[in-house]
């Protein structure tokens, strides 16, 4: 069966009525934001891209101080290559938490796919500072370095990234000989 034919037998009737979600009269119910988000989730599982978009609009405007609200949003507009407002939902989900790692890896990722190298670093450096162990922005850090020709600073991160994830790190290592040859 298909998601749209699950939905509503799934206990979620209201999802397919959006005036019962956007009537200014009553706020949405737990269970009907609730189902929302799941079928957001579940739309961009299977890589339905605008419709999990949709989904995620719908979402942070009937909860707009949610940050994982915005953070599936920035997400799911990375996946469109839509950067501009994908920095611009991560941002939005890093007002409201600011400790939110994946949020600030997010940013880098939307601020690279800019150009903006300084702030995809200083982005992704916040995200190492928040969770020193996770080689995602370690990882992103020793690329950015590589691409601005600063071989010593992706030496650097490297060496931290070989530390708790040798693997990864391993598969770096021909790059940065490729890029210290060039």
């Amino acid at each position: 069966a298909t998601l749209d034919a699950w939905l509503p037998t799934a206990n979620y009737p209201a999802l397919h009525s959006a005036e019962a979600l956007v009537a200014p009269a009553a706020p949405a119910s737990p269970r009907v934001l609730h189902g929302l988000a799941t079928r957001a989730h579940l739309l961009a599982s299977l890589q339905r891209w605008q419709a999990a978009h949709d989904q995620l609009q719908t979402l942070v405007l009937l909860q707009p101080q949610r940050a994982a609200h915005w953070f599936n949003l920035g997400f799911v507009c990375a996946q469109m290559d839509r950067h501009t407002a994908a920095q611009a939902a991560f941002e939005r989900a890093l007002a409201l938490n600011p400790r939110m790692d994946a949020a600030w890896f997010g940013l880098g990722l939307a601020l690279s796919a800019q150009a903006c190298w300084l702030q995809a670093e200083q982005a992704w450096t916040r995200q190492v500072t928040l969770q020193p162990w996770c080689p995602d922005g370690l990882e992103q850090l020793v690329r950015l370095h590589q691409r601005c020709g600063e071989h010593d600073r992706a030496a650097e991160r490297l060496t931290q990234l070989r530390q708790f994830d040798p693997k990864r790190a391993m598969a770096l290592e021909p790059t940065m000989r490729r890029a210290a040859a060039a």
